[in-house]
Formats: structure tokens, sequence, C-alpha cells
């Protein structure tokens, strides 16, 4: 019987080691999560979820627990935090110049283009 139990909790470490950041706060953030600010990586996760099915992220509140991932609320306010005036936005440049240096690493190099447009009435 013991040895079932190692077994599995073996089995439980191995994946739990595969899990990225974000997934594996999951399960503590149930006991040791009262209030504050969460941490970036399950801010992120809770974001992407969010945007890609809110019926998933309902899904995975219902059965982790309302403490574990935000209120959609929540996120709704942190998607008003971005600046959404006309033009470029500073997170889009941001993205922009994190995947240009990952490509200059890998020893790539990037042609950058931009056009300007002129209307006339």
């Amino acid at each position: 019987m013991q040895l079932d139990w190692v077994m599995s909790y073996m089995e439980a470490r191995e994946i739990q080691e595969s899990l990225p950041e974000a997934q594996k706060q999951l399960p503590f953030q149930l006991k040791e999560r009262k209030c504050g600010k969460f941490s970036p990586e399950l801010r992120n996760f809770a974001l992407t979820l969010h945007f890609y099915s809110s019926a998933a992220y309902k899904y995975v509140r219902k059965i982790f627990g309302t403490k574990v991932l935000p209120h959609p609320r929540t996120i709704s306010k942190w998607y008003s935090d971005l600046d959404g005036t006309p033009g470029y936005s500073a997170e889009a440049l941001h993205a922009i110049k994190i995947k240009v240096d990952i490509e200059k690493q890998n020893g790539k190099s990037l042609l950058k283009l931009a056009e300007k447009q002129d209307f006339w009435d």
C-alpha cells in the first residue's frame, strides 16, 4: 500500500516539475493566498486564459476555487491599464524589441520598415 503512494507521489512530482511556473503556483494559492497582489506569472496566465476563453477561465476558477485566480472584474481593470490611444502602443513596441533581441542572439538580423500614410480629403 505504501509503495503505491510513493509511486504516485513520484509521478506527481515529475508532473509538477514539467509545468510552467504559473501553473505550479495554482495549488499553493489555495492555501496561502488571502489577499494582495498576484505574481507576474500568474497574472500573465490569467490574462491569457481569459483572453482565449472566458468559459475556460470560469471553469478553472470553479475547480480550483475563487482565491486561485483573480475575479473577471479584476482582469477587466488590468486590461483598462493598457494605453488605448491611436498609434503604436508602448506594450507592442516592447514586445517587438524583445523578439528582435532574441533573434539577434540567434544570429539573425531584422530589417525594420515603416511607412507613412498621408490621408487626403
